[in-house]
């Protein structure tokens, strides 16, 4: 009986040692700041800094969105967009044109990442005469999308072919609004079928009126249409989330798509699930729980989320509870149980996971577990994060980073609230910036022995 012990101790050592010697080669790995910088000039790593120093800034972060709007009146749009591409958006958008996101999508391919699209959609309007138009302008944005993605994985071997799209592009917020009225929580099998089967014969099962039960399935069609072409080019499209009071009407309408095109070991649609809800956890388990009960794959992107200040101030002018976790500290731990949970189900290659986090003890514990199956990846944004993303690629790992394009007028809200989640995560923006402080001095050095 001793013997067995002393092996059973000896083995939970050897483990131990092991699981330490893959932690400490992986935080070697995100502090190697001349691997992490290899591709970047000098002249834009002291942008990045500088961009870094000033999101540091509580005041300038906090109204990131003014400033950038009071310039652009200023300066007028075209001498905005000169000062503004080569300091902020040459370092986070891929472009606005064909050549130039094709450009940025090979570039993020043979650096080892995996180029995740996310296209600049307009939100569907709510009058029907502007929602024509828009909607008809985001089909063509997607479906370029699609065929850019199709394009370069023709070219290279990518193990998956993501692109984010969001559903307020093509079904107008009052008919999401209206929805998520009607759709009782928890949700179940028999709501999600309902949804799948509405049609303008039945629109009283749900609730909705006639006028936005059309336009609710002109909508759906649409998506479907786009599903369709992404299924054929295999492209994965990624539900983006929306504020807390869309999300229940944003999540049927995804799990209704997963049902209908996450079939035959083939995943082309994932859902968004933001841990900083307090009901985040729930949902998660609800869906997983539906989608076991209804035999199809879940696509899951997993973030902690990026509306806090937004979702704070909607719910105290309407009068409701705050949907945010109450600090940073909960969302952490809601995100932990939320991955311990993904992990648990890693055996289970029918699913598909994308753990989207910028927080390095959160891919710290992923990064080290044993056996991650090829179907968990892991997301950062471009220009964020460089240092957890080439740690994860060069310790063996898959790692997708996330590429908007459009035209500066498009992603000035984007980029503000980038700035805004950077002032959140100052411990992050500290190491970035002494990673690059470092790498600078390195490569000065070199210039003076020569």
């Amino acid at each position: 009986m001793r013997i067995w012990r002393r092996l059973y101790a000896g083995a939970q050592k050897s483990s131990l040692g092991c699981r330490d010697q893959k932690v400490e080669k992986f935080v070697n790995l995100c502090n190697n700041h001349k691997l992490i910088y290899q591709h970047r000039s000098s002249k834009e790593l002291l942008r990045w800094y500088f961009l870094l120093w000033i999101c540091g800034q509580k005041l300038f972060a906090k109204n990131a969105f003014q400033i950038f709007e009071a310039a652009r009146q200023i300066l007028g749009p075209s001498f905005f967009s000169i000062v503004f591409k080569p300091f902020v958006y040459n370092l986070f958008i891929a472009g606005n044109d064909r050549k130039s996101i094709l450009k940025s999508m090979r570039k993020m391919h043979d650096l080892g990442l995996i180029p995740f699209l996310s296209p600049m959609l307009e939100d569907s309007p709510d009058s029907l005469e502007e929602d024509h138009v828009k909607q008809a302008q985001n089909v063509t944005t997607i479906m370029d999308c699609i065929s850019m993605c199709s394009e370069l994985s023709s070219q290279t071997s990518l193990p998956i072919n993501p692109l984010a799209i969001k559903l307020t592009a093509f079904i107008g917020t009052p008919i999401l609004e209206e929805l998520a009225k009607r759709c009782d929580q928890p949700f179940d099998s028999l709501l999600v079928e309902k949804l799948r089967t509405l049609n303008l014969g039945n629109e009283n099962s749900l609730g909705l009126d006639l006028v936005h039960c059309e336009q609710y399935l002109k909508g759906i069609s649409i998506l479907e249409d786009i599903c369709t072409s992404a299924r054929e080019n295999d492209v994965v499209l990624f539900i983006d989330a929306e504020y807390s009071h869309l999300q229940p009407a944003v999540r049927l309408i995804t799990l209704t798509l997963m049902m209908e095109f996450n079939r035959g070991n083939k995943i082309c649609i994932a859902n968004t699930y933001q841990c900083y809800l307090k009901a985040g956890l729930a949902h998660l388990e609800e869906d997983l729980r539906i989608s076991c009960n209804m035999s199809f794959p879940l696509g899951i992107k997993l973030v902690r989320g990026a509306y806090m200040e937004v979702e704070r101030r909607q719910s105290f002018n309407k009068g409701l509870p705050d949907p945010i976790c109450t600090n940073y500290a909960l969302t952490n731990e809601a995100y932990d149980k939320a991955v311990q949970r993904l992990l648990y189900l890693a055996g289970d290659l029918s699913h598909l996971v994308v753990f989207a986090t910028h927080n390095f003890d959160s891919v710290k514990k992923i990064a080290v577990h044993s056996n991650l199956p090829k179907s968990v990846y892991f997301a950062q944004i471009n220009g964020m994060a460089d240092p957890i993303s080439f740690g994860l690629i060069h310790s063996g790992h898959q790692s997708l980073k996330l590429i908007p394009c459009g035209s500066v007028a498009d992603v000035v809200p984007w980029l503000a609230r980038r700035v805004q989640e950077n002032s959140v995560a100052l411990e992050r923006v500290s190491w970035d910036k002494l990673l690059i402080r470092k790498e600078l001095y390195r490569r000065f050095r070199n210039v003076v022995r020569k």
